[in-house]
């Protein structure tokens, strides 16, 4: 078994980025939302967690980031690298 850590993820353009950018080319100033980003993670006993960066979500856009379990949990916002570790860890030890 893999122990998954903040520097496992791959963040790459969140899903609403591409419209966002849409919007920006007719004139809209959806500047923020084209600057999203997201890592999803799925763990060896099968759970996955969804890692987002940016100011339109609970993460200051800088240095924090908003996390979720695919299970209905509540997000969990404005984690620093080390909290999005600790929530990783706990998801993969339950």
């Amino acid at each position: 078994m893999s122990v998954k850590t903040f520097k496992d993820l791959e963040f790459k353009d969140h899903p609403m980025v591409k419209s966002a950018k849409e919007a920006i080319a007719n004139g809209a100033d959806m500047e923020e939302y084209a600057k999203a980003r997201q890592a999803i993670v799925k763990f060896d006993n099968g759970k996955e967690l969804s890692v987002v960066f940016g100011s339109v979500f609970y993460s200051n856009g800088v240095d924090t980031y908003e996390a979720m379990e695919y299970d209905g949990c509540e997000p969990r916002g404005y984690l620093t690298k080390e909290e999005v570790t600790a929530y990783m860890l706990e998801i993969q030890e339950g």
